[in-house]
């Protein structure tokens, strides 16, 4: 097995992809839908029997229990990709989809690019509710910026494992991103800043507005202008001391004003455009994907399937080094899954939970193993987390207990530990 990802891909899709740029225009309940339509489509879709590898993604509410006669609440939202609306909203992991098509129909807001591959891959569009039209776009508004923090990364980066000499390394940059590099040094510290500035810059476009407020209050008047506002929303008041009070709140959604730095098409289509250079492999790698997240993918290599990997902007490189494949492979869900390699090192990640030398004793892959084996057991681990106290503001050393279990409900897990779209 390989162990792929794409090399800086929010920035690649910032460098090299498309974005809507003026105003849109709006069409309501259009009676035909439009392959040139470029923007937002709001509208009610059929997914097709059958599709290994879904394309677009839906967010719902699952049930807690496996099995859809399991009638526990709803718990948090999911983001999913279904062939059936229904099955994946009651987490149908046993019995197979007979739902009519009225029952599969995803309904939601998707990036026009998503909805046409979509088509392509044999959804149908049922209704159409509301469409947002760019006449413009354009691939030019962040290359510079990206382009000028990928040249500190490229020169900070290690080369030797991809280039036989550094005259090499120079020489693709340049053909290939027209980028000139200066001293190139081994620099890990400012490598990572400007991979931070990299990364975070398309999150702020679509950042929440209505972000939580703390005040400290030593007015009476002030004191009951935040009390009986009728604006504000969830206020929590801790007393400092005798003439000082903490008073937490948020402004109630309707009275949030649109912030300036916020562009939720930008953010769209950001991961939009990610989700469907993703796509482009998973589509060619089919049924031999093991697992994929966000920007990777562990893949069986027949010999015939073999990614070519490289270290540039948009590449899909080798997360495990020349000659090193994975010959075991275990994951009990999103973001946790461990590794053994041909040389035998053995990796184990799990998402929130640090594995130090106390936790490790505990969760390493014999133990997730055997939850695999019992999926309702779980591990418990204790730990040292440093705190606030949200009154006296002393950091504090606690000793907290976390679970580790099996959390799977993306998808639904066949017998061979194989697995298929809700409603395939």
């Amino acid at each position: 097995m390989k162990y792929i990802d794409i090399c800086s891909l929010y920035p690649t899709v910032q460098c090299y992809d498309d974005y809507p740029i003026g105003h849109p225009t709006k069409t309501f309940k259009p009676r035909t839908y439009n392959s040139d339509w470029y923007g937002l489509i709001k509208c009610a879709i059929l997914p097709p029997k059958g599709l290994y590898h879904p394309v677009l993604p839906v967010k719902n509410k699952t049930k807690f229990g496996q099995s859809p006669h399991d009638r526990r609440e709803f718990g948090d939202e999911k983001l999913t990709f279904p062939l059936c609306q229904l099955c994946a909203k009651l987490n149908n992991q046993k019995d197979k989809c007979s739902h009519t098509e009225s029952q599969r129909i995803i309904r939601g807001t998707w990036c026009t690019n998503e909805v046409k591959k979509a088509i392509e891959k044999g959804y149908k569009i049922i209704s159409i509710d509301e469409v947002w039209h760019f006449e413009k776009k354009s691939s030019n508004l962040f290359k510079g910026y990206v382009k000028a923090f990928m040249k500190i990364k490229l020169e900070t980066s290690p080369w030797q494992d991809d280039f036989e000499s550094e005259e090499e390394y120079r020489k693709a940059v340049k053909e290939n991103l027209g980028i000139e590099l200066g001293k190139i040094e081994n620099n890990p510290g400012k490598r990572a800043v400007a991979k931070i500035c990299l990364n975070s810059l398309w999150g702020k476009f679509g950042q929440r507005q209505n972000m939580g407020a703390t005040e400290y209050v030593t007015d009476v008047k002030r004191f009951y202008e935040i009390l009986l506002d009728d604006r504000l929303d969830n206020i929590h008041i801790n007393e400092i001391n005798e003439n000082m009070l903490q008073i937490d709140y948020k402004y109630k959604d309707c009275y949030v004003e649109n912030n300036f730095n916020t562009n939720i098409f930008i953010a769209a289509f950001t991961t939009a455009n990610a989700r469907l250079r993703l796509y482009e492999m998973l589509d060619i790698l089919g049924e031999n994907v093991v697992y994929y997240d966000t920007d990777s993918i562990v893949y069986i290599d027949d010999g015939k399937n073999t990614v070519k990997t490289g270290c540039l902007l948009g590449d899909w490189t080798d997360e495990l080094g020349k000659d090193v494949w994975i010959i075991e492979w275990i994951s009990t869900g999103p973001k946790s899954y461990c590794y053994k390699t041909n040389t035998g090192k053995v990796v184990c990640k799990i998402k929130g939970f640090t594995l130090n030398y106390e936790t490790s004793k505990k969760i390493n892959s014999n133990s997730i193993n055997n939850i695999l084996e019992k999926k309702d057991s779980k591990i418990s681990t204790q730990y040292n987390r440093i705190t606030r106290d949200t009154k006296t503001k002393e950091l504090l050393n606690k000793i907290e207990t976390k679970e580790f279990g099996f959390v799977y409900d993306k998808r639904v897990i066949l017998e061979n530990f194989d697995t298929i779209p809700f409603g395939f």
